[in-house]
Parts: C-alpha cells; structure tokens; sequence
C-alpha cells in the first residue's frame, strides 16, 4: 500500500502539474494571440466632435482631357491639346516637348467653384431662418477627375436636416463631364473610390435637360478600430487621403502637378520638386492603381485611420420642380443618431492574470 502511496501520489502530482502549465501556456496563447472584442452602442450625431456627420464628394471625371479648360491659351498651340495633356499626366511614353512640361494644372484644369457651382447649403435643426452656407474644399484631382468635398464643420448639438448642391448642368453638358457622388468619412474618399463605392452617377448626357436628384442617407455605422490590433492603425491620423498622397509623393521623389495643393500645404514642395517626366507620372499612376486595387491588403504595411464609416444610402429623382439648366442634388439625413462599433481587446492581461491565477490556485 505504501509503494502504491509513493507511485500514485508523485504521478497524480505530475499530472497535476502538467495539466497546469498547459492551461497556464493555453491562456498566453490566447493573449498573444490579440483577438479583438466587439461592442455595439449608439450615439448622437454632433454630440462630441467625434460624432461627426458622413462627408460627401463630388467627383468631375472626363476622360480626354475633357476636365481642361479647352479656352487656354497653352492648348491654343500645335504642340498642346487637352488630350495630349491628359496622356502626358497619365505617364504615357511619348517624347512631350517643353510645353508640358511648364503648363500648370492649376491654371489649365476647369474651376468647378466658378460658373459652375451656383450654390451650396445646408438645413439644420434647430431651424435656421436663413439656410447655412457650406464649404466645398478641393480634395483628390489625377490627370481624369477633380473631387470636392463636404467641409465638416462640429457643431454642438445641431441636427444637420439636409444639404443641397445646385450646379450648373449646361455647362456640365459643354464641357461633357460626368459626375460621381461618394459619401464617405471624412478624409476617406480615396479608400471610397477604391471599393468603388459610388453612391450614383451622372452622365452628361442625361444632364442637358437638368437633374434633380434626392440622396437620402439612413442608418450609419462607424467602427473605432484598436491602435495596438492585429491590422494597425493611426488613431492620431487626421485625413487617410493626404497621408496616402504623401506617401506616394515621397516614393517618387516628385510632385505631381495636380497634388501641389496639397504639397505646399503640408509642406513637400520645400523638399521635393514637381514632376517633369511622363516616366515620373507613370509611377505616380501605377502606385495609386495598386491602391485602388489592393485597398484591403495594404492595411498591413501602411498606416491607416482608425475609425471607418458605413452608410446605407438610395438614391430618387424628382421629376418636380426640375430646371433645364441646373443640376440639383439634395443630401437628406435620416435619424439623429448612428451605431457605433468598438473594438477592445477580447483578452486583457487583467484576464490572463485572473486565469492564471485561478488554475494555480485550484492546484
């Protein structure tokens, strides 16, 4: 009996044992392993300056050089047209004479702000006796589109009822120019047209006789992402766009022309000049398509916001009230509140030491 004692009691003790470190090793598995946990709430738009509103963008696209001023007097030569110009952005090899190269998007591409924007505002509740007046910044242009978009202004409890956008859709129709509406989180319209996610379109040919057109914007859903997470993100990042330009200005070493904006406002053109080679812009293109292609699986090497935006959207024409040479969009904003999706670790180290503690404690 004491034999049996002295065996079965040093093996039940190393089973034991055993047993613990496994469990002891299982819990550090499942904490290095970094698991996220969901948790769902909502809250009030413009309640906190976190709660802030979708944006949305107005994207001009044509294609042959149809976004340039054909009126220029650079495209008034025999060496320049507007669609020549366009190829020369896109990175197309060709032997460009000098012309392009000291022409300047800024002075050559149309001016959306001008002529063909006729007003842009807003209603908000409490009611406002006079509508707001909105800004429409310029965000993304490429040597095919220019984008505007919604300036997102916080205000304290103020329920935005609805936006409206009226342009001119004859000059549209002039100037042959489709129209592409994205509505996104702020500074995301580059992840939006990524995943194509065009809320509708315009063609211009459908803009001779005027558009009326009702987007009406329903449930929306924003994810708050962990910083430290499998796939990490920048919860300090300020606009997800002008980091993804920045970053491919950087990998060129040049200045596009059409991002110049954005190079003197954050400061690249002290370090970087601007772009002369039709080889220089063919990186500039292929860069940003392997973004467009690849928008999920560069969320590993690259930095990325925090926090992403899902809206349900539809979209209605009113055949009421339509104006034969206005284009007319009207931004309607369902509910006051949106879901809100926020990710924790699943399996904290407050967890791993209870656990832990507990197995031990059992032994």
């Amino acid at each position: 009996m004491r034999l049996l004692e002295k065996c079965f009691y040093p093996f039940c003790l190393l089973t034991c044992v055993c047993c613990t470190g496994y469990m002891i090793y299982s819990q550090f598995k499942y904490y290095l392993n970094n698991e996220d946990m969901a948790s769902i709430s909502y809250r009030i738009f413009n309640n906190e300056e976190q709660d802030e509103y979708p944006s949305f963008s107005l994207c001009f696209n044509g294609f042959g050089g149809k976004i340039f001023n054909q009126s220029h007097d650079i495209f008034n030569s025999n060496n320049v047209t507007r669609e020549s110009y366009g190829d020369y952005l896109l990175g197309l090899e060709k032997d460009y004479p000098a012309d392009f190269t000291t022409a300047v998007f800024d002075d050559v591409v149309v001016d959306i702000h001008k002529g063909y924007l006729i007003e842009f505002g807003g209603i908000v509740a409490p009611f406002h006796l006079n509508p707001l007046i909105e800004d429409l910044i310029t965000t993304f242009r490429s040597s095919r589109e220019i984008c505007v978009s919604k300036k997102i202004v916080h205000r304290k409890n103020v329920k935005q009822e609805y936006d409206y956008i009226r342009l001119n859709s004859s000059m549209l129709y002039e100037q042959n120019l489709d129209v592409s509406v994205h509505v996104h989180k702020k500074g995301q319209l580059i992840r939006s047209m990524a995943t194509e996610d065009v809320i509708t379109k315009i063609y211009s040919a459908t803009l001779k006789d005027g558009v009326y057109r009702d987007i009406n914007i329903g449930q929306v859903d924003i994810l708050r992402k962990r910083a430290d997470g499998k796939i990490p993100c920048d919860q300090d990042m300020e606009d997800e766009d002008e980091y993804r330009m920045e970053q491919i200005i950087q990998s060129v070493g040049c200045i596009p022309t059409f991002w110049t904006q954005l190079a003197v406002s954050i400061g690249l053109n002290q370090t970087n000049p601007i772009c002369k080679t039709a080889m220089d812009y063919s990186k500039v293109r292929t860069q940003l398509s392997n973004i467009w292609a690849n928008i999920s699986t560069l969320d590993i090497t690259q930095k990325l916001h925090c926090t992403m935006m899902m809206a349900s959207v539809t979209t209605r024409d009113q055949t009421a009230f339509v104006r034969p040479e206005q284009f007319l969009l009207r931004f309607k904003y369902h509910g006051n509140s949106y879901r809100e999706i926020k990710n924790t670790k699943a399996y904290t180290r407050e967890t791993l030491l209870g656990q832990i503690g507990g197995f031990v404690g059992m032994q």
